[in-house]
Parts: C-alpha cells; sequence; structure tokens
C-alpha cells in the first residue's frame, strides 16, 4: 500500500480505516505494523499490472525462480541463491507468469480492454502517477492505473475471480472499488479542471481468464462520494480526538443472531 507525500491520504488507507481505526492507527499513525511477504495473489496483480501497462520493465521487476523442490537441503539453497541475485526484484513461479500471461490474452479478446492495452502508447497516456488534491480538508492522493488525458478517461486494471456483473459487483462493494472511482474522478477534476470518466478493467485469474469492462452507474458513484466524505470526516475527527477504538471496542454491546441465520429445527416444528 504506497505512502503518499505530506500523509495524503488514499482510498486504500480509507478502506482500512472503515474496517478497523485501531489497525489505521498502527499501520499509518504508528508504523510498527508488520509487512508481511506479498502472498502470490499480491504478485499475480503487481505482474499483471505491469504486463499490461509497462511490458518493458517486466524482466527488471520479476524474476521467474528455477523449478526446485524447496523441501530439500539442495532445493533451500539454490532458492537463497536465487533470492541473493535476484537484485531485489520479485520472485515468481512459471506458473505465476504462465497465468498472467493467460490473463492477458483474456484481455486481449475483449475489444474494449483491448483499446486499454493499445492506449498505454498513446501519448496523451499517464501511466500510474500519483495525483494530490484536498477534500472536505484533508489531503488526498491516488495513482490512477492509465489515465487518457485528451480522451478524459481513467481505466483502472482489476483482477478478480468472477469477472460477471454479479460477481464484480459483489468485488466492487466488498473492496471499496466505488470509492476508488469517486476518489481518482475528484481528483483528477481538481488537477485538470475538467470531469473524467471511470472505466474498469476486469479479468480473471484463473481459467477461463474471462474479461469485462464496466463503469459504475450514477448512483454507485454517488454512493462512493458520500462514503469518502463520511470517512475523511471519521479521520478528521479520530486524528482530533485520537481515539483509535471502533465503537463495538467499548462497553458491552448487545448482540444479535446474523440475518442469513434461520433455526432449521424451529422451521421444522412451525410446519408440523
Amino acid at each position: 500500500m504506497p505512502r503518499y507525500e505530506n500523509n495524503a491520504i488514499s482510498n486504500s488507507q480509507l478502506s482500512v480505516l472503515k474496517r478497523s481505526p485501531q489497525e489505521f492507527y498502527q499501520r499509518f499513525i504508528l508504523g510498527n505494523w508488520p509487512e508481511e511477504d506479498p502472498a502470490d495473489s499480491m504478485k499475480l496483480g503487481s505482474l499483471l499490472h505491469c504486463m499490461a501497462l509497462e511490458p518493458v520493465e517486466v524482466d527488471n521487476r520479476f524474476a521467474v525462480a528455477p523449478a526446485v523442490d524447496g523441501r530439500t537441503k539442495e532445493g533451500k539453497a539454490a532458492k537463497e541463491a536465487f533470492a541473493a541475485m535476484s537484485n531485489g526484484k520479485t520472485i515468481i513461479s512459471s506458473q505465476l507468469l504462465e497465468r498472467a500471461s493467460m490473463a492477458i490474452a483474456g484481455l486481449s479478446r475483449h475489444t474494449e480492454a483491448a483499446k486499454m492495452l493499445a492506449a498505454r502508447s498513446q501519448a496523451d497516456a499517464m501511466l500510474e502517477q500519483p495525483v494530490y488534491g484536498n477534500w472536505h480538508g484533508v489531503a488526498i492522493a491516488g495513482t490512477p492505473d492509465m489515465v487518457l488525458m485528451n480522451s478524459q478517461v481513467i481505466y483502472d486494471l482489476k483482477t478478480t475471480q468472477d469477472a460477471s456483473p454479479s460477481g464484480f459487483a459483489k468485488s466492487v462493494a466488498a473492496f471499496g472499488y466505488h470509492r476508488q472511482a469517486a476518489m481518482y474522478t475528484e481528483l483528477l477534476e481538481q488537477a485538470i479542471g475538467c470531469q473524467f470518466r471511470f472505466i474498469f478493467c476486469v479479468v480473471e485469474t484463473l481459467p477461463p481468464f474471462e474479461a469485462a469492462v464496466y463503469e459504475l452507474d450514477y448512483a454507485a458513484v454517488m454512493q462512493g462520494r458520500s462514503e469518502v466524505v463520511s470517512l475523511l470526516q471519521e479521520y478528521q475527527r479520530r486524528m482530533q480526538s485520537q481515539d483509535w477504538i471502533a465503537a463495538w471496542g467499548k462497553g458491552v454491546v448487545s448482540l444479535a443472531l446474523p440475518r442469513w441465520y434461520r433455526d432449521e429445527m424451529y422451521q421444522l416444528e412451525e410446519v408440523a
């Protein structure tokens, strides 16, 4: 998760604040959150972004590990030697590289997604450049995958397990992508002085590597803007009070069963 100049707040940070104010405090205020090695899913996302947007940089940023048995002494030694020689590159497996290549092929099969891949070489294309702004008195920032200045379009590449409309809509809600769309369009409007469209290019990371291109409807964008404003206000309140405990972390809280729960035995008795 990138950190920006002047402690500008990103959508990813707001998502952490929404999930857990205490995690936000430990991760971004204290700076003592333990960072783990990126999982294969994170590596795949980074690799796919690089292959789609900056393919000439793939060899500079990633190294394909030799196929060895890491359970043996010799295999462990070979992996350690390869890691030492990789010069800080992200180490990936040949299987991960193949999956990323298949995902790129999936994007290429989709007419609109293929346009995004082709647009990376346009003179007006801005690739992965941070943009700064201010919203409700809070410094904000983001790094769009691709901005086409002349067309006034922001492209965002997303990996998913289900690229169908119902499947990706769940991902939008779960990961706050509607807030990202709201924040990025606000940032570009502040920086350039005109409105931008926000387009998701979505591809599955497992067979059949289906791809889709989506644009959020007006209600979803307005919901995103409302949530961003609410979270920025919460951030301001918590910074002033230095209270980083969630509401449910204080006192005794009444707890009900989840809405999806149904007592099967009770239902059977009612039927009888």
